[in-house]
């Protein structure tokens, strides 16, 4: 509790700094158009299947991520539609619940306490680039990512561990319309457990709303010499039950999500892109990242 407790410290300690630097900076937008590609808990794994990553994690109102803008844009712009390498923007923003609900899985998974921070390779195990900030010109950055290995996927089936090279070679072989039924499967469970999350921030916050406002009248009541209204007890027992059925209605979507790439839906999904089937390849395809 004590590392958490640190760790919460110096990351708002970080954020008041770069909140500063970023007020003095003149502003540099990502370039959306042109450059890196913004992602998303949503759009994650199909944004990234079958590429090796190159992921920059910011804030608006961060200094140094602005300073790094142009050669960023660059970059992006260079590998904006290459086969294999994929340059990413995540902006953490907790206004933006897809954005924030991916920024908080990274720090989860790789400890990330300032802005810019600087992910490569596999998506689903990452390495972290330049900590101290001293290779992130332009030319830097290119001259590594050119040195980036390609990935397995149906279209590099030799660049594949046989567990997924198998997995590949079974989709390859169903009927189109399995495919596209497997893939409505999965994305029906992914929207279930998205919505579901939504739903408990819904729930949680239509009780807070009302804890705060038994709390303001237990507090009139105590100024005037009454009992504090019993219903406040039953709210504040409430609150760690709501919480938890927030957190993990959350855990929930996350698992979804893995088990959505684990069970190849993102595979399946550049299959029927790429036409690979071995029949009915004419059939409308299904491939889409809304949920």
């Amino acid at each position: 509790m004590m590392r958490k407790s640190k760790l919460s410290v110096m990351r708002v300690i970080v954020l008041v700094f770069l909140f500063i630097d970023g007020l003095r900076a003149e502003q540099i937008e990502v370039d959306d158009i042109n450059g890196p590609v913004r992602i998303n808990i949503e759009n994650y794994n199909s944004t990234t299947y079958g590429k090796t990553v190159f992921v920059r994690q910011s804030i608006p109102w961060c200094g140094f991520c602005n300073e790094m803008n142009p050669a960023w844009n660059e970059l992006g712009k260079k590998y904006r539609d290459h086969e294999d390498i994929l340059i990413a923007e995540l902006t953490c923003t907790a206004d933006v619940l897809e954005n924030g609900v991916l920024c908080e899985h990274f720090h989860d998974l790789y400890g990330l306490e300032s802005y810019p921070s600087l992910l490569y390779g596999d998506p689903l195990n990452m390495k972290v680039y330049d900590e101290f900030g001293e290779h992130r010109s332009f030319s830097d950055m290119d001259s590594f990512v050119q040195n980036l290995k390609k990935r397995c996927s149906p279209s590099d089936l030799d660049l594949c561990e046989e567990r997924t090279r198998i997995k590949i070679e079974t989709f390859l072989e169903m009927e189109f319309s399995m495919l596209k039924q497997k893939i409505a499967d999965i994305e029906k469970t992914i929207t279930d457990a998205k919505l579901g999350y939504l739903k408990a921030i819904e729930d949680f916050d239509a009780y807070y709303k009302t804890f705060l406002e038994v709390q303001e009248e237990a507090v009139r009541l105590i100024d005037v010499g009454e009992p504090r209204p019993e219903r406040l007890g039953e709210y504040e027992r409430m609150f760690p039950s709501m919480e938890t059925l927030k957190v993990s209605a959350l855990s929930n979507w996350k698992i979804v999500m893995e088990d959505a790439y684990e069970n190849g839906l993102y595979i399946m999904n550049d299959i029927v892109g790429k036409g690979l089937v071995s029949n009915e390849k004419n059939e409308e395809s299904p491939g889409s990242d809304e949920l």
